[in-house]
């Protein structure tokens, strides 16, 4: 669940990136399969709006900090 995350720019401020969840686990979560999940993450879908609240309160993050409008 790193996707999304500007590494170098988190790293000018000192900032590392841990991830706790795998592909599968926030897939699963989502509802679904770690395809459609990836395609999500790499732009070739988007997320409904029921998952990115779900993916909201997962990572108890405001939607606007994870995604790009």
């Amino acid at each position: 669940a790193k996707a999304g995350i500007n590494k170098r720019a988190l790293a000018r401020y000192g900032g590392e990136v841990y991830c706790f969840m795998s592909d599968e686990d926030v897939a699963k979560y989502l509802g679904v399969t770690v395809r459609t999940y990836k395609d999500k993450i790499n732009g070739y879908s988007d997320f409904s709006n029921a998952q990115g609240e779900m993916l909201s309160r997962l990572l108890n993050q405001p939607q606007k900090n994870l995604f790009l409008t």
